[in-house]
């Protein structure tokens, strides 16, 4: 049987993830830790409790790491 270069699991086409494309998400990433440490802050200070800070963290985190996802991942080629 004639093989074609394509196997289980393994995409076809080259995986275009660059350099630029990490360093983009790493400043994401970066941003949304420091507004996320900021909060945190001025939360402690207003006396605010813990378990709001902690909510509102992990809010803030994850919605930092949804946009950083969709403004770098890779578009699907059409064709």
């Amino acid at each position: 049987m004639p093989h074609h270069g394509l196997s289980a699991g393994v995409p076809a086409g080259p995986v275009r993830a660059t350099i630029s494309d990490a360093m983009s998400f790493g400043i994401y990433l970066g941003g949304i830790l420091l507004i996320t440490g900021g909060l945190i802050y001025a939360a402690a200070m207003l006396h605010a409790p813990l378990p709001w800070i902690v909510a509102g963290a992990l809010v803030v985190l994850g919605l930092g790491l949804l946009m950083a996802v969709k403004a770098t991942r890779q578009r699907d080629p059409s064709g």
